[in-house]
Order: structure tokens, then C-alpha cells, then sequence
């Protein structure tokens, strides 16, 4: 009976181990922003029928409720939970899926924002973390970077709601330059390390350890 039950047991490991390495087939799927005043819409290769690959479209929603596409991306496609746009709609950040192997991996993009559909500021692994700290995920077929575990996962804050551990001296100039309304972006690394971002330029406002969070 025991060995039955280590036989059964390998079994399932194997099967986890299988479906976990098999990324989900890409889907058609809409992110909006805070203020429901904008949309952007992501598209597989089926969707635009092949003529350039993934991409994707952000609209504007006018006061009659009518969609006008004020710009658009192409040549990659991204998970749910990947991409997130500003308030204003001209800016996109996309954080970036790295499977492995990788010979050098704080080499690779990690973070991307977009302006208008143009890149406006890249991050390699390296500029978010330790690329030694790097490790690939036990239960995806990818490194580990950005922290996605509940309320640890990338977010769209507005200045007046930046929390008072992350207030620096570095953050409290931005939320005075660009307003309290203004949005800003936070990611956390693996290791728990916080950086925030402006949503206006991409640029990389501050960064901390997260003293009152416990490492997971």
C-alpha cells in the first residue's frame, strides 16, 4: 500500500511538474486604467490574423462611449497581470517574463514602460535586483523577480497614497513635482525590495527594503 501510494505521489509531482513548465496559450484581454477613461487591449497572432505578430491597442472612451484608438504596440504579447496603464493613457508598463535557462540573466529586460506606444525607459533584472538573488520559480518555468504573491504584487498608486514607509525624501519630491493625484509605479523584487517608479517619464524615483514585511 505504501508503495502505491509513493507511486501515486511521483505521479502527481510529475504532472504539476509538466503542466507548470507549459505556458498558458495567449488570449485576448482588456486592461483598463483607474479612471476608466482609457483601455488597452491586448491581442494574440490570431487576432491581428498574423499581419505583425502580438500585439496591442490602447483606446480612448469618449463621453458617448465610443472606443478611439489613440496608440499601439507591437511585436510582443503579455500575460494578465503584466501590463498596467496610466492614468493618462500615454503611458504602458510591462513587466517582463524570463524563462530559462539564460546565460546571463541580469542582462535581460525586465521592466518596460511605453509612451504612446514607444519605448520610453527599459530595466534590465540587474537594475531591479541582484541578478545572484535570481533564482527560477518552483512552481513556473521562469525567474523569479518581481514579487507577485498578494500584496506584494506590482500596483498604480497615486501620490496620496503612497504608504508613510516609502515617503523618502526622493518620493515626497516627486509627489510635490507631479502632484498628489499623480501615479506613480511600485513593484517589489523577489527579495522584497520596494521601487517606485514615475508613470509620467519611467524614471526610477526610490527604492527600500520593506523593514515592516516579513520575507516570504
Amino acid at each position: 500500500m505504501k508503495n502505491i501510494l509513493r507511486i501515486l505521489l511521483l505521479l502527481a509531482v510529475g504532472v504539476v511538474r509538466v503542466y507548470s513548465s507549459v505556458p498558458a496559450a495567449p488570449y485576448v484581454y482588456v486592461v483598463t486604467n483607474s479612471a476608466s477613461s482609457h483601455l488597452f487591449v491586448m491581442l494574440t497572432d490570431d487576432a491581428t490574423h498574423g499581419r505583425f505578430g502580438p500585439a496591442g491597442k490602447c483606446y480612448k472612451i469618449g463621453a458617448d462611449g465610443k472606443f478611439v484608438e489613440i496608440w499601439n504596440v507591437s511585436g510582443w504579447y503579455s500575460y494578465p497581470g503584466s501590463v498596467y496603464l496610466s492614468g493618462s493613457g500615454e503611458v504602458l508598463a510591462r513587466v517582463m517574463c524570463i524563462n530559462h535557462p539564460v546565460s546571463d540573466v541580469g542582462k535581460m529586460e525586465s521592466l518596460v514602460f511605453y509612451k504612446h506606444g514607444s519605448p520610453l525607459k527599459t530595466f534590465l533584472v540587474k537594475d531591479i535586483i541582484n541578478p545572484e538573488k535570481v533564482r527560477v520559480s518552483p512552481f513556473l518555468d521562469e525567474y523569479e523577480i518581481v514579487n507577485y504573491y498578494s500584496e506584494f504584487a506590482p500596483v498604480m498608486i497615486e501620490g496620496s497614497k503612497v504608504p508613510d514607509n516609502k515617503r523618502t525624501p526622493n518620493v515626497l519630491r516627486a509627489i510635490e513635482r507631479r502632484g498628489a493625484d499623480s501615479q506613480f509605479f511600485l513593484i517589489r523584487n523577489r527579495e522584497l525590495e520596494w521601487l517606485i517608479f514615475d508613470m509620467i517619464d519611467g524614471s526610477l524615483i526610490d527604492r527600500g527594503l520593506e523593514l515592516d514585511e516579513k520575507k516570504n
